[in-house]
């Protein structure tokens, strides 16, 4: 048919760009050990804290839930949004990929690219934390990346929404590090306090509500509308993603 060869032609553009985008995520070990390395010291650290007796009767889902959600925000935040944030205002997506079929195969394998990373950061994190409390599970594992899926499906609408904006990389850099921040702090808050009080809003962090995904029982609706949120998320920014920088440089 006709238009094979250039199906095929877009198929071979994108696993280009893709395999470009993983050499460069193997360039930043810094990031590679702020977003994988950190939460599981951290957890690490957590569980240490409790006695033998309690360690062993540790629910692993119930205790990592929610260090699966802020891996998923970091991801969606720092990698898929601000990436494209950041393309644009060093004037790449201007030069290169300003043409909308260019712009369409380029955030296909951005998407991606970035998905398969955060499932990579994932499954490394659930294999060194899981280990310390027994034996790895393969149906739980499952569990894990649809929870976690999900999760990362929420962030990753927002992020892109997000990077729609006209801003800077270094105000969207700072934008995201507030909304981390503050999802993080709530998370604690409200682990600490629960409902009482004025505190109890805290129980409501984003993190935490995307922790309910771990516990094996979501709808099938839910998932299927978390899913289509998503795939209108990256849509919408296909259509209105701005080729010209805010500033120019950042």
């Amino acid at each position: 048919m006709p238009t094979t060869p250039f199906e095929f032609s877009s198929v071979t553009r994108i696993h280009g760009v893709i395999c470009v985008l993983i050499k460069e995520q193997t360039r930043e070990p810094m990031a590679v050990l702020w977003t994988i390395i950190y939460p599981c010291v951290l957890y690490v650290m957590l569980q240490r804290t409790k006695t033998d007796s309690a360690l062993a009767a540790t629910d692993y889902l119930a205790t990592s839930a929610w260090f699966y959600t802020y891996l998923a925000a970091t991801n969606a935040f720092f990698g898929l949004s601000l990436y494209l944030i950041g393309r644009r205002e060093s004037g790449f997506v201007r030069s290169f990929i300003y043409r909308p079929e260019a712009i369409k195969i380029f955030l296909i394998a951005h998407v991606m690219t970035h998905i398969g990373v955060a499932l990579v950061y994932a499954s490394i994190f659930y294999g060194v934390t899981r280990s310390m409390l027994g034996m790895l599970s393969v149906a739980e594992y499952v569990q894990v990346i649809i929870g976690y899926l999900l999760s990362y499906w929420v962030f990753a609408s927002v992020g892109l929404l997000i990077a729609l904006l006209p801003i800077k990389y270094s105000s969207a850099n700072t934008l995201f590090s507030i909304i981390s921040f503050f999802m993080l702090t709530s998370t604690f808050v409200g682990a600490l306090y629960g409902d009482s009080g004025l505190v109890g809003l805290m129980s409501y962090s984003p993190l935490a509500l995307c922790a309910v995904f771990f516990d094996g029982v979501t709808n099938v609706w839910t998932a299927l509308g978390i899913a289509a949120l998503f795939i209108g998320s990256v849509l919408i920014v296909g259509r209105f993603f701005r080729v010209h920088p805010v500033w120019g440089r950042y």
